[in-house]
């Protein structure tokens, strides 16, 4: 203690006496005596004097050191509760500086095709720099390149969580990885499994209705398992399997049924597939089973294999009312749960009329593509037997919504039918980039919610 901090203490105790001690100054002396063991002894001791000068009952030595341990002990609580408040500042101001570092970036976006985005944390302009957070794709395709190079290009509807940039989660949907040597080991999970790249190109989806998730391996190695247990199992190039929580096996998803429907002009008159003797299906040439649906209309065309499809549509039009200025042919699109959407361009479709009346008779559980009506094999039709009606286009990335073609071709063809029954034929002209493309699909009249097939003519 310094010569000075002594005069100041017997200045505030002699102000004490005299009750002349401002506010400021009495703060300033508790905090000097509170901070400085010499200092509060030194106060103690003149204070112990100041009051035997004042009592005529003498003091003892033992007295004096009782005051100067009562001071001291006060001195150490204050201390320890000070040291404490010390280690709680300091915590909090490294935590806030800690707050206060940028995070660090993982990913960005690198391309987006017809997209559309619902309820992300992260944003989604082409460019963005993504740190942790979460991606919400309702249509489109979203190409996402991590900074360890691996790459994923989300199929809508999906979502994904971005963990770090050798790690990120898939909440529901499909992405098709793409990963160089640089990323080896990324890993992309699911609520019900994991899967760890060993230098490939893999897709994989989780569907939250059926909580599984399917692999394909499109090229090198991927090990995947379970969610809830240990057991693993590596896939190689061509490799698919089906994974649930605690299991691992070769089935394909359930596929999924959205509830899309136009709105109908009630000035239209609409006859649909479902109208009277009206029918659909489709016929395929593949050598893969299980690829099949009882709800959808499923098409494709494939340069690779012999996985090809084709539609057939038939149309009741007893009922039809002639009066009318157009005809157009809605279809209601679907996700089929089948082949990778990354992997087809914008596709097109054209739609034929049947020449014949006498082929109008088939029926669905009959219906194969050898005996389909002017079906030539592969992916060609008996041109000479069809009436081309029109074309429409299904934009990559896009899995639901309604798809419309308006013609004054279809609008002739429908007019001049004798028999009152139409048959429609759709191929898809647009190929694929492997065998793993998507399979494309439209509702059938035997979807439990989506529209069917339908004609609409307009008055």
């Amino acid at each position: 203690m310094t010569e000075k901090e002594e005069d100041f203490i017997l200045s505030c105790v002699e102000k004490q006496i005299d009750d002349s001690l401002t506010d400021e100054e009495s703060q300033k002396l508790e905090k000097l005596i509170l901070n400085n063991p010499e200092a509060c002894t030194f106060y103690n001791d003149f204070m112990a004097h100041h009051a035997a000068l004042q009592d005529n009952t003498p003091i003892s030595v033992n007295d004096l050191e009782e005051e100067k341990k009562s001071a001291l002990i006060i001195f150490y609580k204050f201390s320890l509760v000070a040291a404490a408040m010390l280690i709680v500042f300091l915590g909090v101001s490294l935590l806030k500086a800690k707050n206060l570092q940028p995070e660090k970036s993982i990913a960005r976006i690198e391309k987006t095709e017809n997209c559309k985005w619902l309820n992300s944390s992260l944003p989604t302009d082409v460019g963005s720099v993504l740190k942790t957070g979460k991606l919400s794709l309702e249509t489109g395709l979203a190409t996402i390149k991590f900074n360890s190079g691996a790459e994923v290009i989300l199929e809508a509807p999906a979502s994904i969580e971005l963990i770090n940039d050798m790690h990120c989660r898939i909440l529901d949907g499909t992405v098709l990885a793409k990963v160089p040597e640089s990323a080896h080991g990324f890993q992309i999970d699911t609520p019900s499994a994991s899967a760890i790249d060993h230098g490939t190109e893999f897709l994989i989806s989780y569907n939250s209705k059926s909580d599984q998730s399917l692999v394909e391996v499109l090229e090198g190695e991927v090990e995947v398992r379970p969610g809830d247990i240990s057991q693993s199992k590596r896939l190689f190039t061509g490799d698919a399997a089906l994974l649930s929580k605690n299991s691992i096996d070769d089935k394909k998803p359930v596929e999924g049924m959205p509830n899309v429907r136009p709105e109908l002009d009630e000035n239209s008159q609409y006859i649909s597939t479902k109208t009277d003797s009206g029918e659909d299906a489709y016929v395929l040439e593949s050598p893969i089973r299980g690829h099949d649906s009882n709800i959808h209309l499923l098409v494709k065309k494939s340069e690779t294999t012999t996985a090809r499809r084709k539609a057939y549509l038939k149309f009741d039009l007893s009922s039809m009312n002639s009066d009318f200025k157009s005809v157009s042919l809605h279809l209601s699109i679907q996700p089929s749960g089948f082949g990778f959407a990354s992997l087809v361009p914008d596709s097109t479709f054209t739609v034929y009329g049947l020449n014949e009346d006498s082929s109008d008779n088939w029926s669905r559980k009959e219906l194969t593509w050898d005996n389909a009506p002017a079906n030539a094999g592969e992916n060609e039709l008996d041109y000479s037997k069809l009436t081309k009606l029109g074309t429409f286009e299904v934009k990559r990335g896009v899995y639901s919504g309604i798809v419309s073609m308006e013609s004054e071709e279809l609008k002739n063809f429908v007019i001049n039918d004798k028999n009152r029954i139409a048959t429609l034929i759709i191929m898809r002209n647009t190929g694929e980039f492997s065998s793993h493309g998507l399979v494309h699909a439209f509702a059938s009249k035997r979807h439990p919610t989506a529209m069917a097939p339908t004609l609409e003519f307009k008055k």
